[in-house]
């Protein structure tokens, strides 16, 4: 923790000179046969009416708490988990299995934090919890059935629904 307290002033040079954008509202639109997610009246993301757009919207919100929250707090592309008073930061790029590693140490006990992206306060360096769906590929599932038996008649799925 001291190593990461030692970092954090030259992290934060210039934090407060960038200015955030955050959308204010996100929403679904549809017209005829196709669907929208627009964020502040801009569109985030176009398709047609099969495709699932529950998981765009969940992504737009996401992004849209991330850039609201990275004003204050530092923001990392990683899972997070707790116990007994600590915080564990997986960071890790897409894919890389970040959230059947935390499926599997909240299987352990371990407290959720978030499957895709810390907050940590760099005035307390409290880690925050950003309470959103822990979302681990079809691929994973086998490996956490044993540990976790409500996976074992889950649907898998790849990217934003997709079948």
């Amino acid at each position: 923790m001291d190593e990461l307290a030692g970092l954090l002033p030259a992290a934060l040079a210039g934090v407060g000179a960038r200015k955030i954008h955050a959308a204010s509202i996100v929403r679904l639109a549809v017209d005829g046969t196709r669907q929208q997610v627009l964020s502040d009246d801009t569109l985030f993301w176009s398709g047609t009416l099969d495709y699932p757009a529950a998981p765009v919207l969940e992504w737009a919100i996401a992004r849209t708490v991330a850039e609201r929250m990275a004003a204050r707090y530092l923001m990392f592309h990683a899972g997070a988990v707790g116990m007994r008073g600590q915080g564990l930061i997986l960071p890790g790029a897409s894919g890389s299995g970040k959230s059947t590693l935390i499926a599997g140490l909240l299987a352990a006990g371990w407290m959720y934090f978030s499957g895709d992206l810390a907050a940590v306060d760099p005035a307390t360096l409290a880690l925050l919890p950003i309470q959103k769906t822990l979302c681990s590929k079809g691929a994973a599932l086998p490996l956490l059935a044993d540990r976790l038996p409500a996976v074992r008649d889950a649907r898998p799925y790849s990217g934003f629904g997709t079948p």
